[in-house]
């Protein structure tokens, strides 16, 4: 499994690169993955919520609440809300394919093949279109606080959700998160101490903004280098002109 995880890795920064270095491209790829990801996870929450009444399958992660959020501020050209999406996005695919290549094996004994492939080529997509998003478009860096109050808004959207869905032992990573699951397995006897909660929180913050920090990075590498390409492209075509 781990060959496979680093082989679909591969594949997707190769595609990354051909489609940076394509001219033009970038929107059309845009545009279809946000028509695929708006249309799937649409038709699949209907059916599951509308249909069999199946209510805890309400989108409440991170990622999930991003497959609608990346193509509506997309298609509406926000500007306001394109920072927060193009996190959301990079965060969201990014995450998962670190986690399937070191968890794969665990995520699919849990959630099953086809459900980890489907995660897998959705997060993908997410990852994908952030990138060609980065790279035409160079964020300034007070637009962090857009991203910290949408991410503020969905997590208290999520919290909101949990007092009156039962979703039962269903695996919901954000709950997992913010009800310490994952620093109880590496501390021993974290839940002993009220103290350890707050501690606890604390870092989430630190690390959310070094993350949002990186973020903005990331983008300034990606962009500068595209204009550089551009530039370097421009100067051909007058040469040969």
């Amino acid at each position: 499994m781990l060959f496979f995880s680093i082989a679909w890795i591969g594949l997707i920064h190769l595609i990354i690169y051909v489609l940076i270095t394509k001219k033009n491209k970038s929107l059309f790829v845009i545009n279809l993955l946000c028509v695929y990801l708006l249309t799937y996870k649409m038709s699949e929450y209907g059916y599951y919520i509308i249909v069999k009444r199946e209510y805890n399958k309400i989108p409440v992660d991170y990622s999930a609440i991003t497959y609608f959020v990346m193509p509506i501020v997309f298609f509406l050209k926000s500007n306001r809300l394109f920072p927060l999406a193009t996190f959301s996005a990079f965060i969201s695919g990014f995450g998962y394919l670190a986690a399937f290549a070191f968890l794969a094996g665990k995520m699919i004994e849990i959630n099953g093949y086809f459900s980890v492939i489907m995660a897998l080529f959705n997060h993908s997509a997410l990852y994908i279109a952030s990138i060609l998003i980065m790279k035409e478009r160079l964020f300034e860096r007070k637009t962090a606080r857009i991203i910290i109050s949408g991410s503020i808004m969905m997590v208290v959207y999520a919290t909101i959700i949990y007092f009156f869905v039962d979703f039962g032992q269903k695996y919901i990573f954000i709950y997992k998160l913010l009800d310490g699951t994952y620093v109880s397995y590496l501390i021993k006897g974290f839940n002993d101490f009220s103290l350890s909660y707050l501690l606890y929180y604390l870092f989430l913050f630190g690390a959310f903004f070094v993350v949002v920090r990186l973020f903005y990075k990331i983008n300034e590498i990606i962009y500068n280098k595209n204009t550089r390409k551009k530039a370097r492209f421009n100067k051909m075509e007058e040469s040969n002109a």
